[in-house]
C-alpha cells in the first residue's frame, strides 16, 4: 500500500530447465492509483507493511558522466513504435498504440512498452559487448514516449535511458561473461 489511493504491486516469477538451472528471473513493479476507499481498506487489512519511496525512482538524476568507458548511442523512437512493437509482443495496451487514448489516462501522448525499451538496450549490448549476457536488471522511471529521439549512456555494468528533455525514463545494471 503506497499512500491513500495507491498500491505497489511487486510481481516475482522464475523461469527454470528441467534440469532446474535458472534460465531467468523476473521482479516486475507496477503502480496502480485511484483505487477506491473501501478497497484499499481491504487491502491493508491483508498487506506486509513495507515503504517505497517511488519518488526517488521517477526523480533520480542521470549519474554517468562523460568519462572515456561510457558508450552512448542516439536511439530513434518512431511514432507508431508502440504499435510496432504490440503487434510482436501481443502488448496493444491504448496507452501504447494511441496518443489520444494515453492522453485520456493521463499521459502526455502514446509511450513505447517497458521491454521495448529494455529490447533496445539489450540490443546495444549485444551488438557491442563480446560475451554472454549472464544478468540484466532494469528501472523504468518514466514512460519512454514515441515520436523522439532518446540517448543510451552505459558503462561496463551500467546504463540509463534519457529522454529528449534529459529526464532518465531508465536505468538498471548488467553483467557480461567473459
Amino acid at each position: 500500500v503506497v499512500g491513500d489511493s495507491r498500491v505497489c504491486l511487486v510481481v516475482e516469477h522464475e523461469l527454470t530447465a528441467p534440469s532446474d538451472r535458472r534460465l531467468q528471473r523476473n521482479r516486475e513493479t507496477f503502480v496502480i492509483g485511484h483505487i477506491d476507499p473501501t478497497v484499499m481498506d481491504e487491502l491493508r487489512a491483508i498487506s506486509t507493511p513495507t515503504t517505497v519511496d517511488l519518488r526517488s525512482i521517477t526523480t533520480r538524476k542521470p549519474r554517468l558522466d562523460g568519462g572515456p568507458e561510457v558508450h552512448r548511442t542516439q536511439l530513434a523512437i518512431p511514432r507508431d513504435a508502440g504499435l510496432r512493437y504490440g503487434s510482436l509482443s501481443g502488448d496493444l495496451n491504448v496507452v501504447h498504440t494511441t496518443r489520444l487514448a494515453a492522453r485520456l489516462f493521463g499521459f502526455r501522448g502514446a509511450f513505447l512498452q517497458g521491454l521495448g525499451t529494455a529490447n533496445h538496450v539489450l540490443s546495444d549490448i549485444a551488438r557491442h559487448t563480446p560475451g554472454r549476457l549472464d544478468a540484466f536488471e532494469v528501472t523504468f522511471a518514466r514512460p519512454l514516449y514515441v515520436g523522439q529521439t532518446v540517448e543510451l549512456a552505459r558503462d561496463r555494468t551500467t546504463f540509463e535511458v534519457t529522454d529528449q528533455r534529459k529526464h532518465l525514463v531508465a536505468y538498471g545494471t548488467y553483467r557480461v561473461a567473459r
